[in-house]
């Protein structure tokens, strides 16, 4: 059982307000009761309660972040691991922590344990759904809640800051269309999603019906895997490349090196995310960019304004723009 600050009062041989300014007081002990009260609280494995003092302070200048992870052969998504940063980075300069959680959507259970003990602020969902479970117990605890880079279908009302990948994507596809471009391969992750939407719709509005996909469920082996099975079928190769994600562009560059083919003279890869290992391919990767930066600005400005205001604080709506970065992994149209 929980030790409390009652055992440790007994324990010590004095009253609970003795045992708590002795604890909360800084420094080295003078007073022989408050000498007994650390020796107790030793022995007895005395550990504070953060609700309790949350109670006094009425805020714990922690936030949740849930990364809904795509982790993979044991590795994670370096998009993932750039997200984190963004947001530790964020909480730091504003003087707080961050609590991190990587779901692997496996087990709602624990999750669901895990934000009812959670000794924070407010919680930060990044894609994905939140399971039902999840979604009372933030309601219950009345946790601020924002979801960013997705929108959460239900009835109730909850924060958001997503990506608008339409403009991005229309920018890539215009200007591969400008190279020459018309034969254009989608690797997307899975059908439906809205960067193939987007994708679909920018082919449309430039005169382009026919529509070439492979989904490789943003895995960069898999990409790699199934550009090398398109190379070595008779099929016509496409002359250009757009992958929904910077690790399946770099997984379709190298089938195409492999093969003996060359980036971008016989055919063309962009790319979207701008993840650090895009600068550093060869060539290097023309991307789509998304402001992680300004993802977690918004994001946290929403929380802690809900934290610190006395009155409720609408939900709100944002939508961060993605923007196209030239490098060198496209160029003009193969004859």
């Amino acid at each position: 059982m929980r030790v409390t600050i009652k055992d440790v009062a007994r324990e010590a041989g004095v009253s609970v307000s003795t045992v708590s300014y002795a604890l909360n007081k800084k420094g080295e002990p003078v007073k022989e009761s408050h000498k007994r009260v650390i020796e107790a609280a030793e022995r007895l494995g005395y550990v504070p309660d953060a609700t309790a003092r949350s109670l006094v302070n009425s805020r714990t200048n922690s936030i949740g972040v849930v990364i809904c992870t795509q982790k993979k052969d044991g590795e994670y998504n370096p998009y993932e691991v750039e997200l984190i940063a963004s947001f530790s980075a964020e909480l730091a300069r504003r003087g707080n922590w961050m609590c991190l959680y990587l779901d692997n959507g496996k087990d709602d259970a624990i999750l669901e344990k895990l934000i009812i003990d959670a000794k924070v602020d407010g919680i930060v969902w990044t894609g994905g759904g939140i399971p039902d479970k999840v979604r009372r117990v933030i309601n219950v605890r009345n946790l601020p809640c924002i979801v960013v880079l997705s929108k959460v279908a239900g009835d109730m009302e909850i924060a958001n800051v997503q990506i608008s990948s339409a403009q991005g994507i229309r920018e890539a596809i215009g200007h591969l269309v400008s190279l020459g471009h018309r034969d254009i391969l989608d690797v997307s992750s899975i059908p439906g999603n809205s960067r193939e939407r987007a994708f679909k719709s920018s082919l449309e509005e430039f005169g382009i019906h026919e529509v070439r996909q492979m989904f490789c469920h943003f895995d960069e082996n898999l990409a790699y895997d199934e550009m090398k099975k398109l190379i070595e079928s008779e099929e016509k190769l496409p002359t250009a490349v757009f992958a929904e994600n910077d690790n399946m562009a770099i997984g379709v560059m190298r089938a195409v090196k492999d093969a003996g083919l060359r980036v971008p003279q016989d055919i063309s890869v962009i790319g979207y995310d701008d993840i650090q290992a895009a600068r550093r391919t060869d060539p290097p990767l023309t991307t789509i960019r998304q402001d992680l930066e300004e993802v977690a600005r918004l994001a946290c400005d929403y929380l802690i304004e809900c934290r610190d205001s006395k009155e409720q604080i609408a939900p709100i709506s944002k939508d961060v723009a993605t923007r196209l970065i030239l490098r060198k992994s496209t160029g003009p149209a193969r004859e």
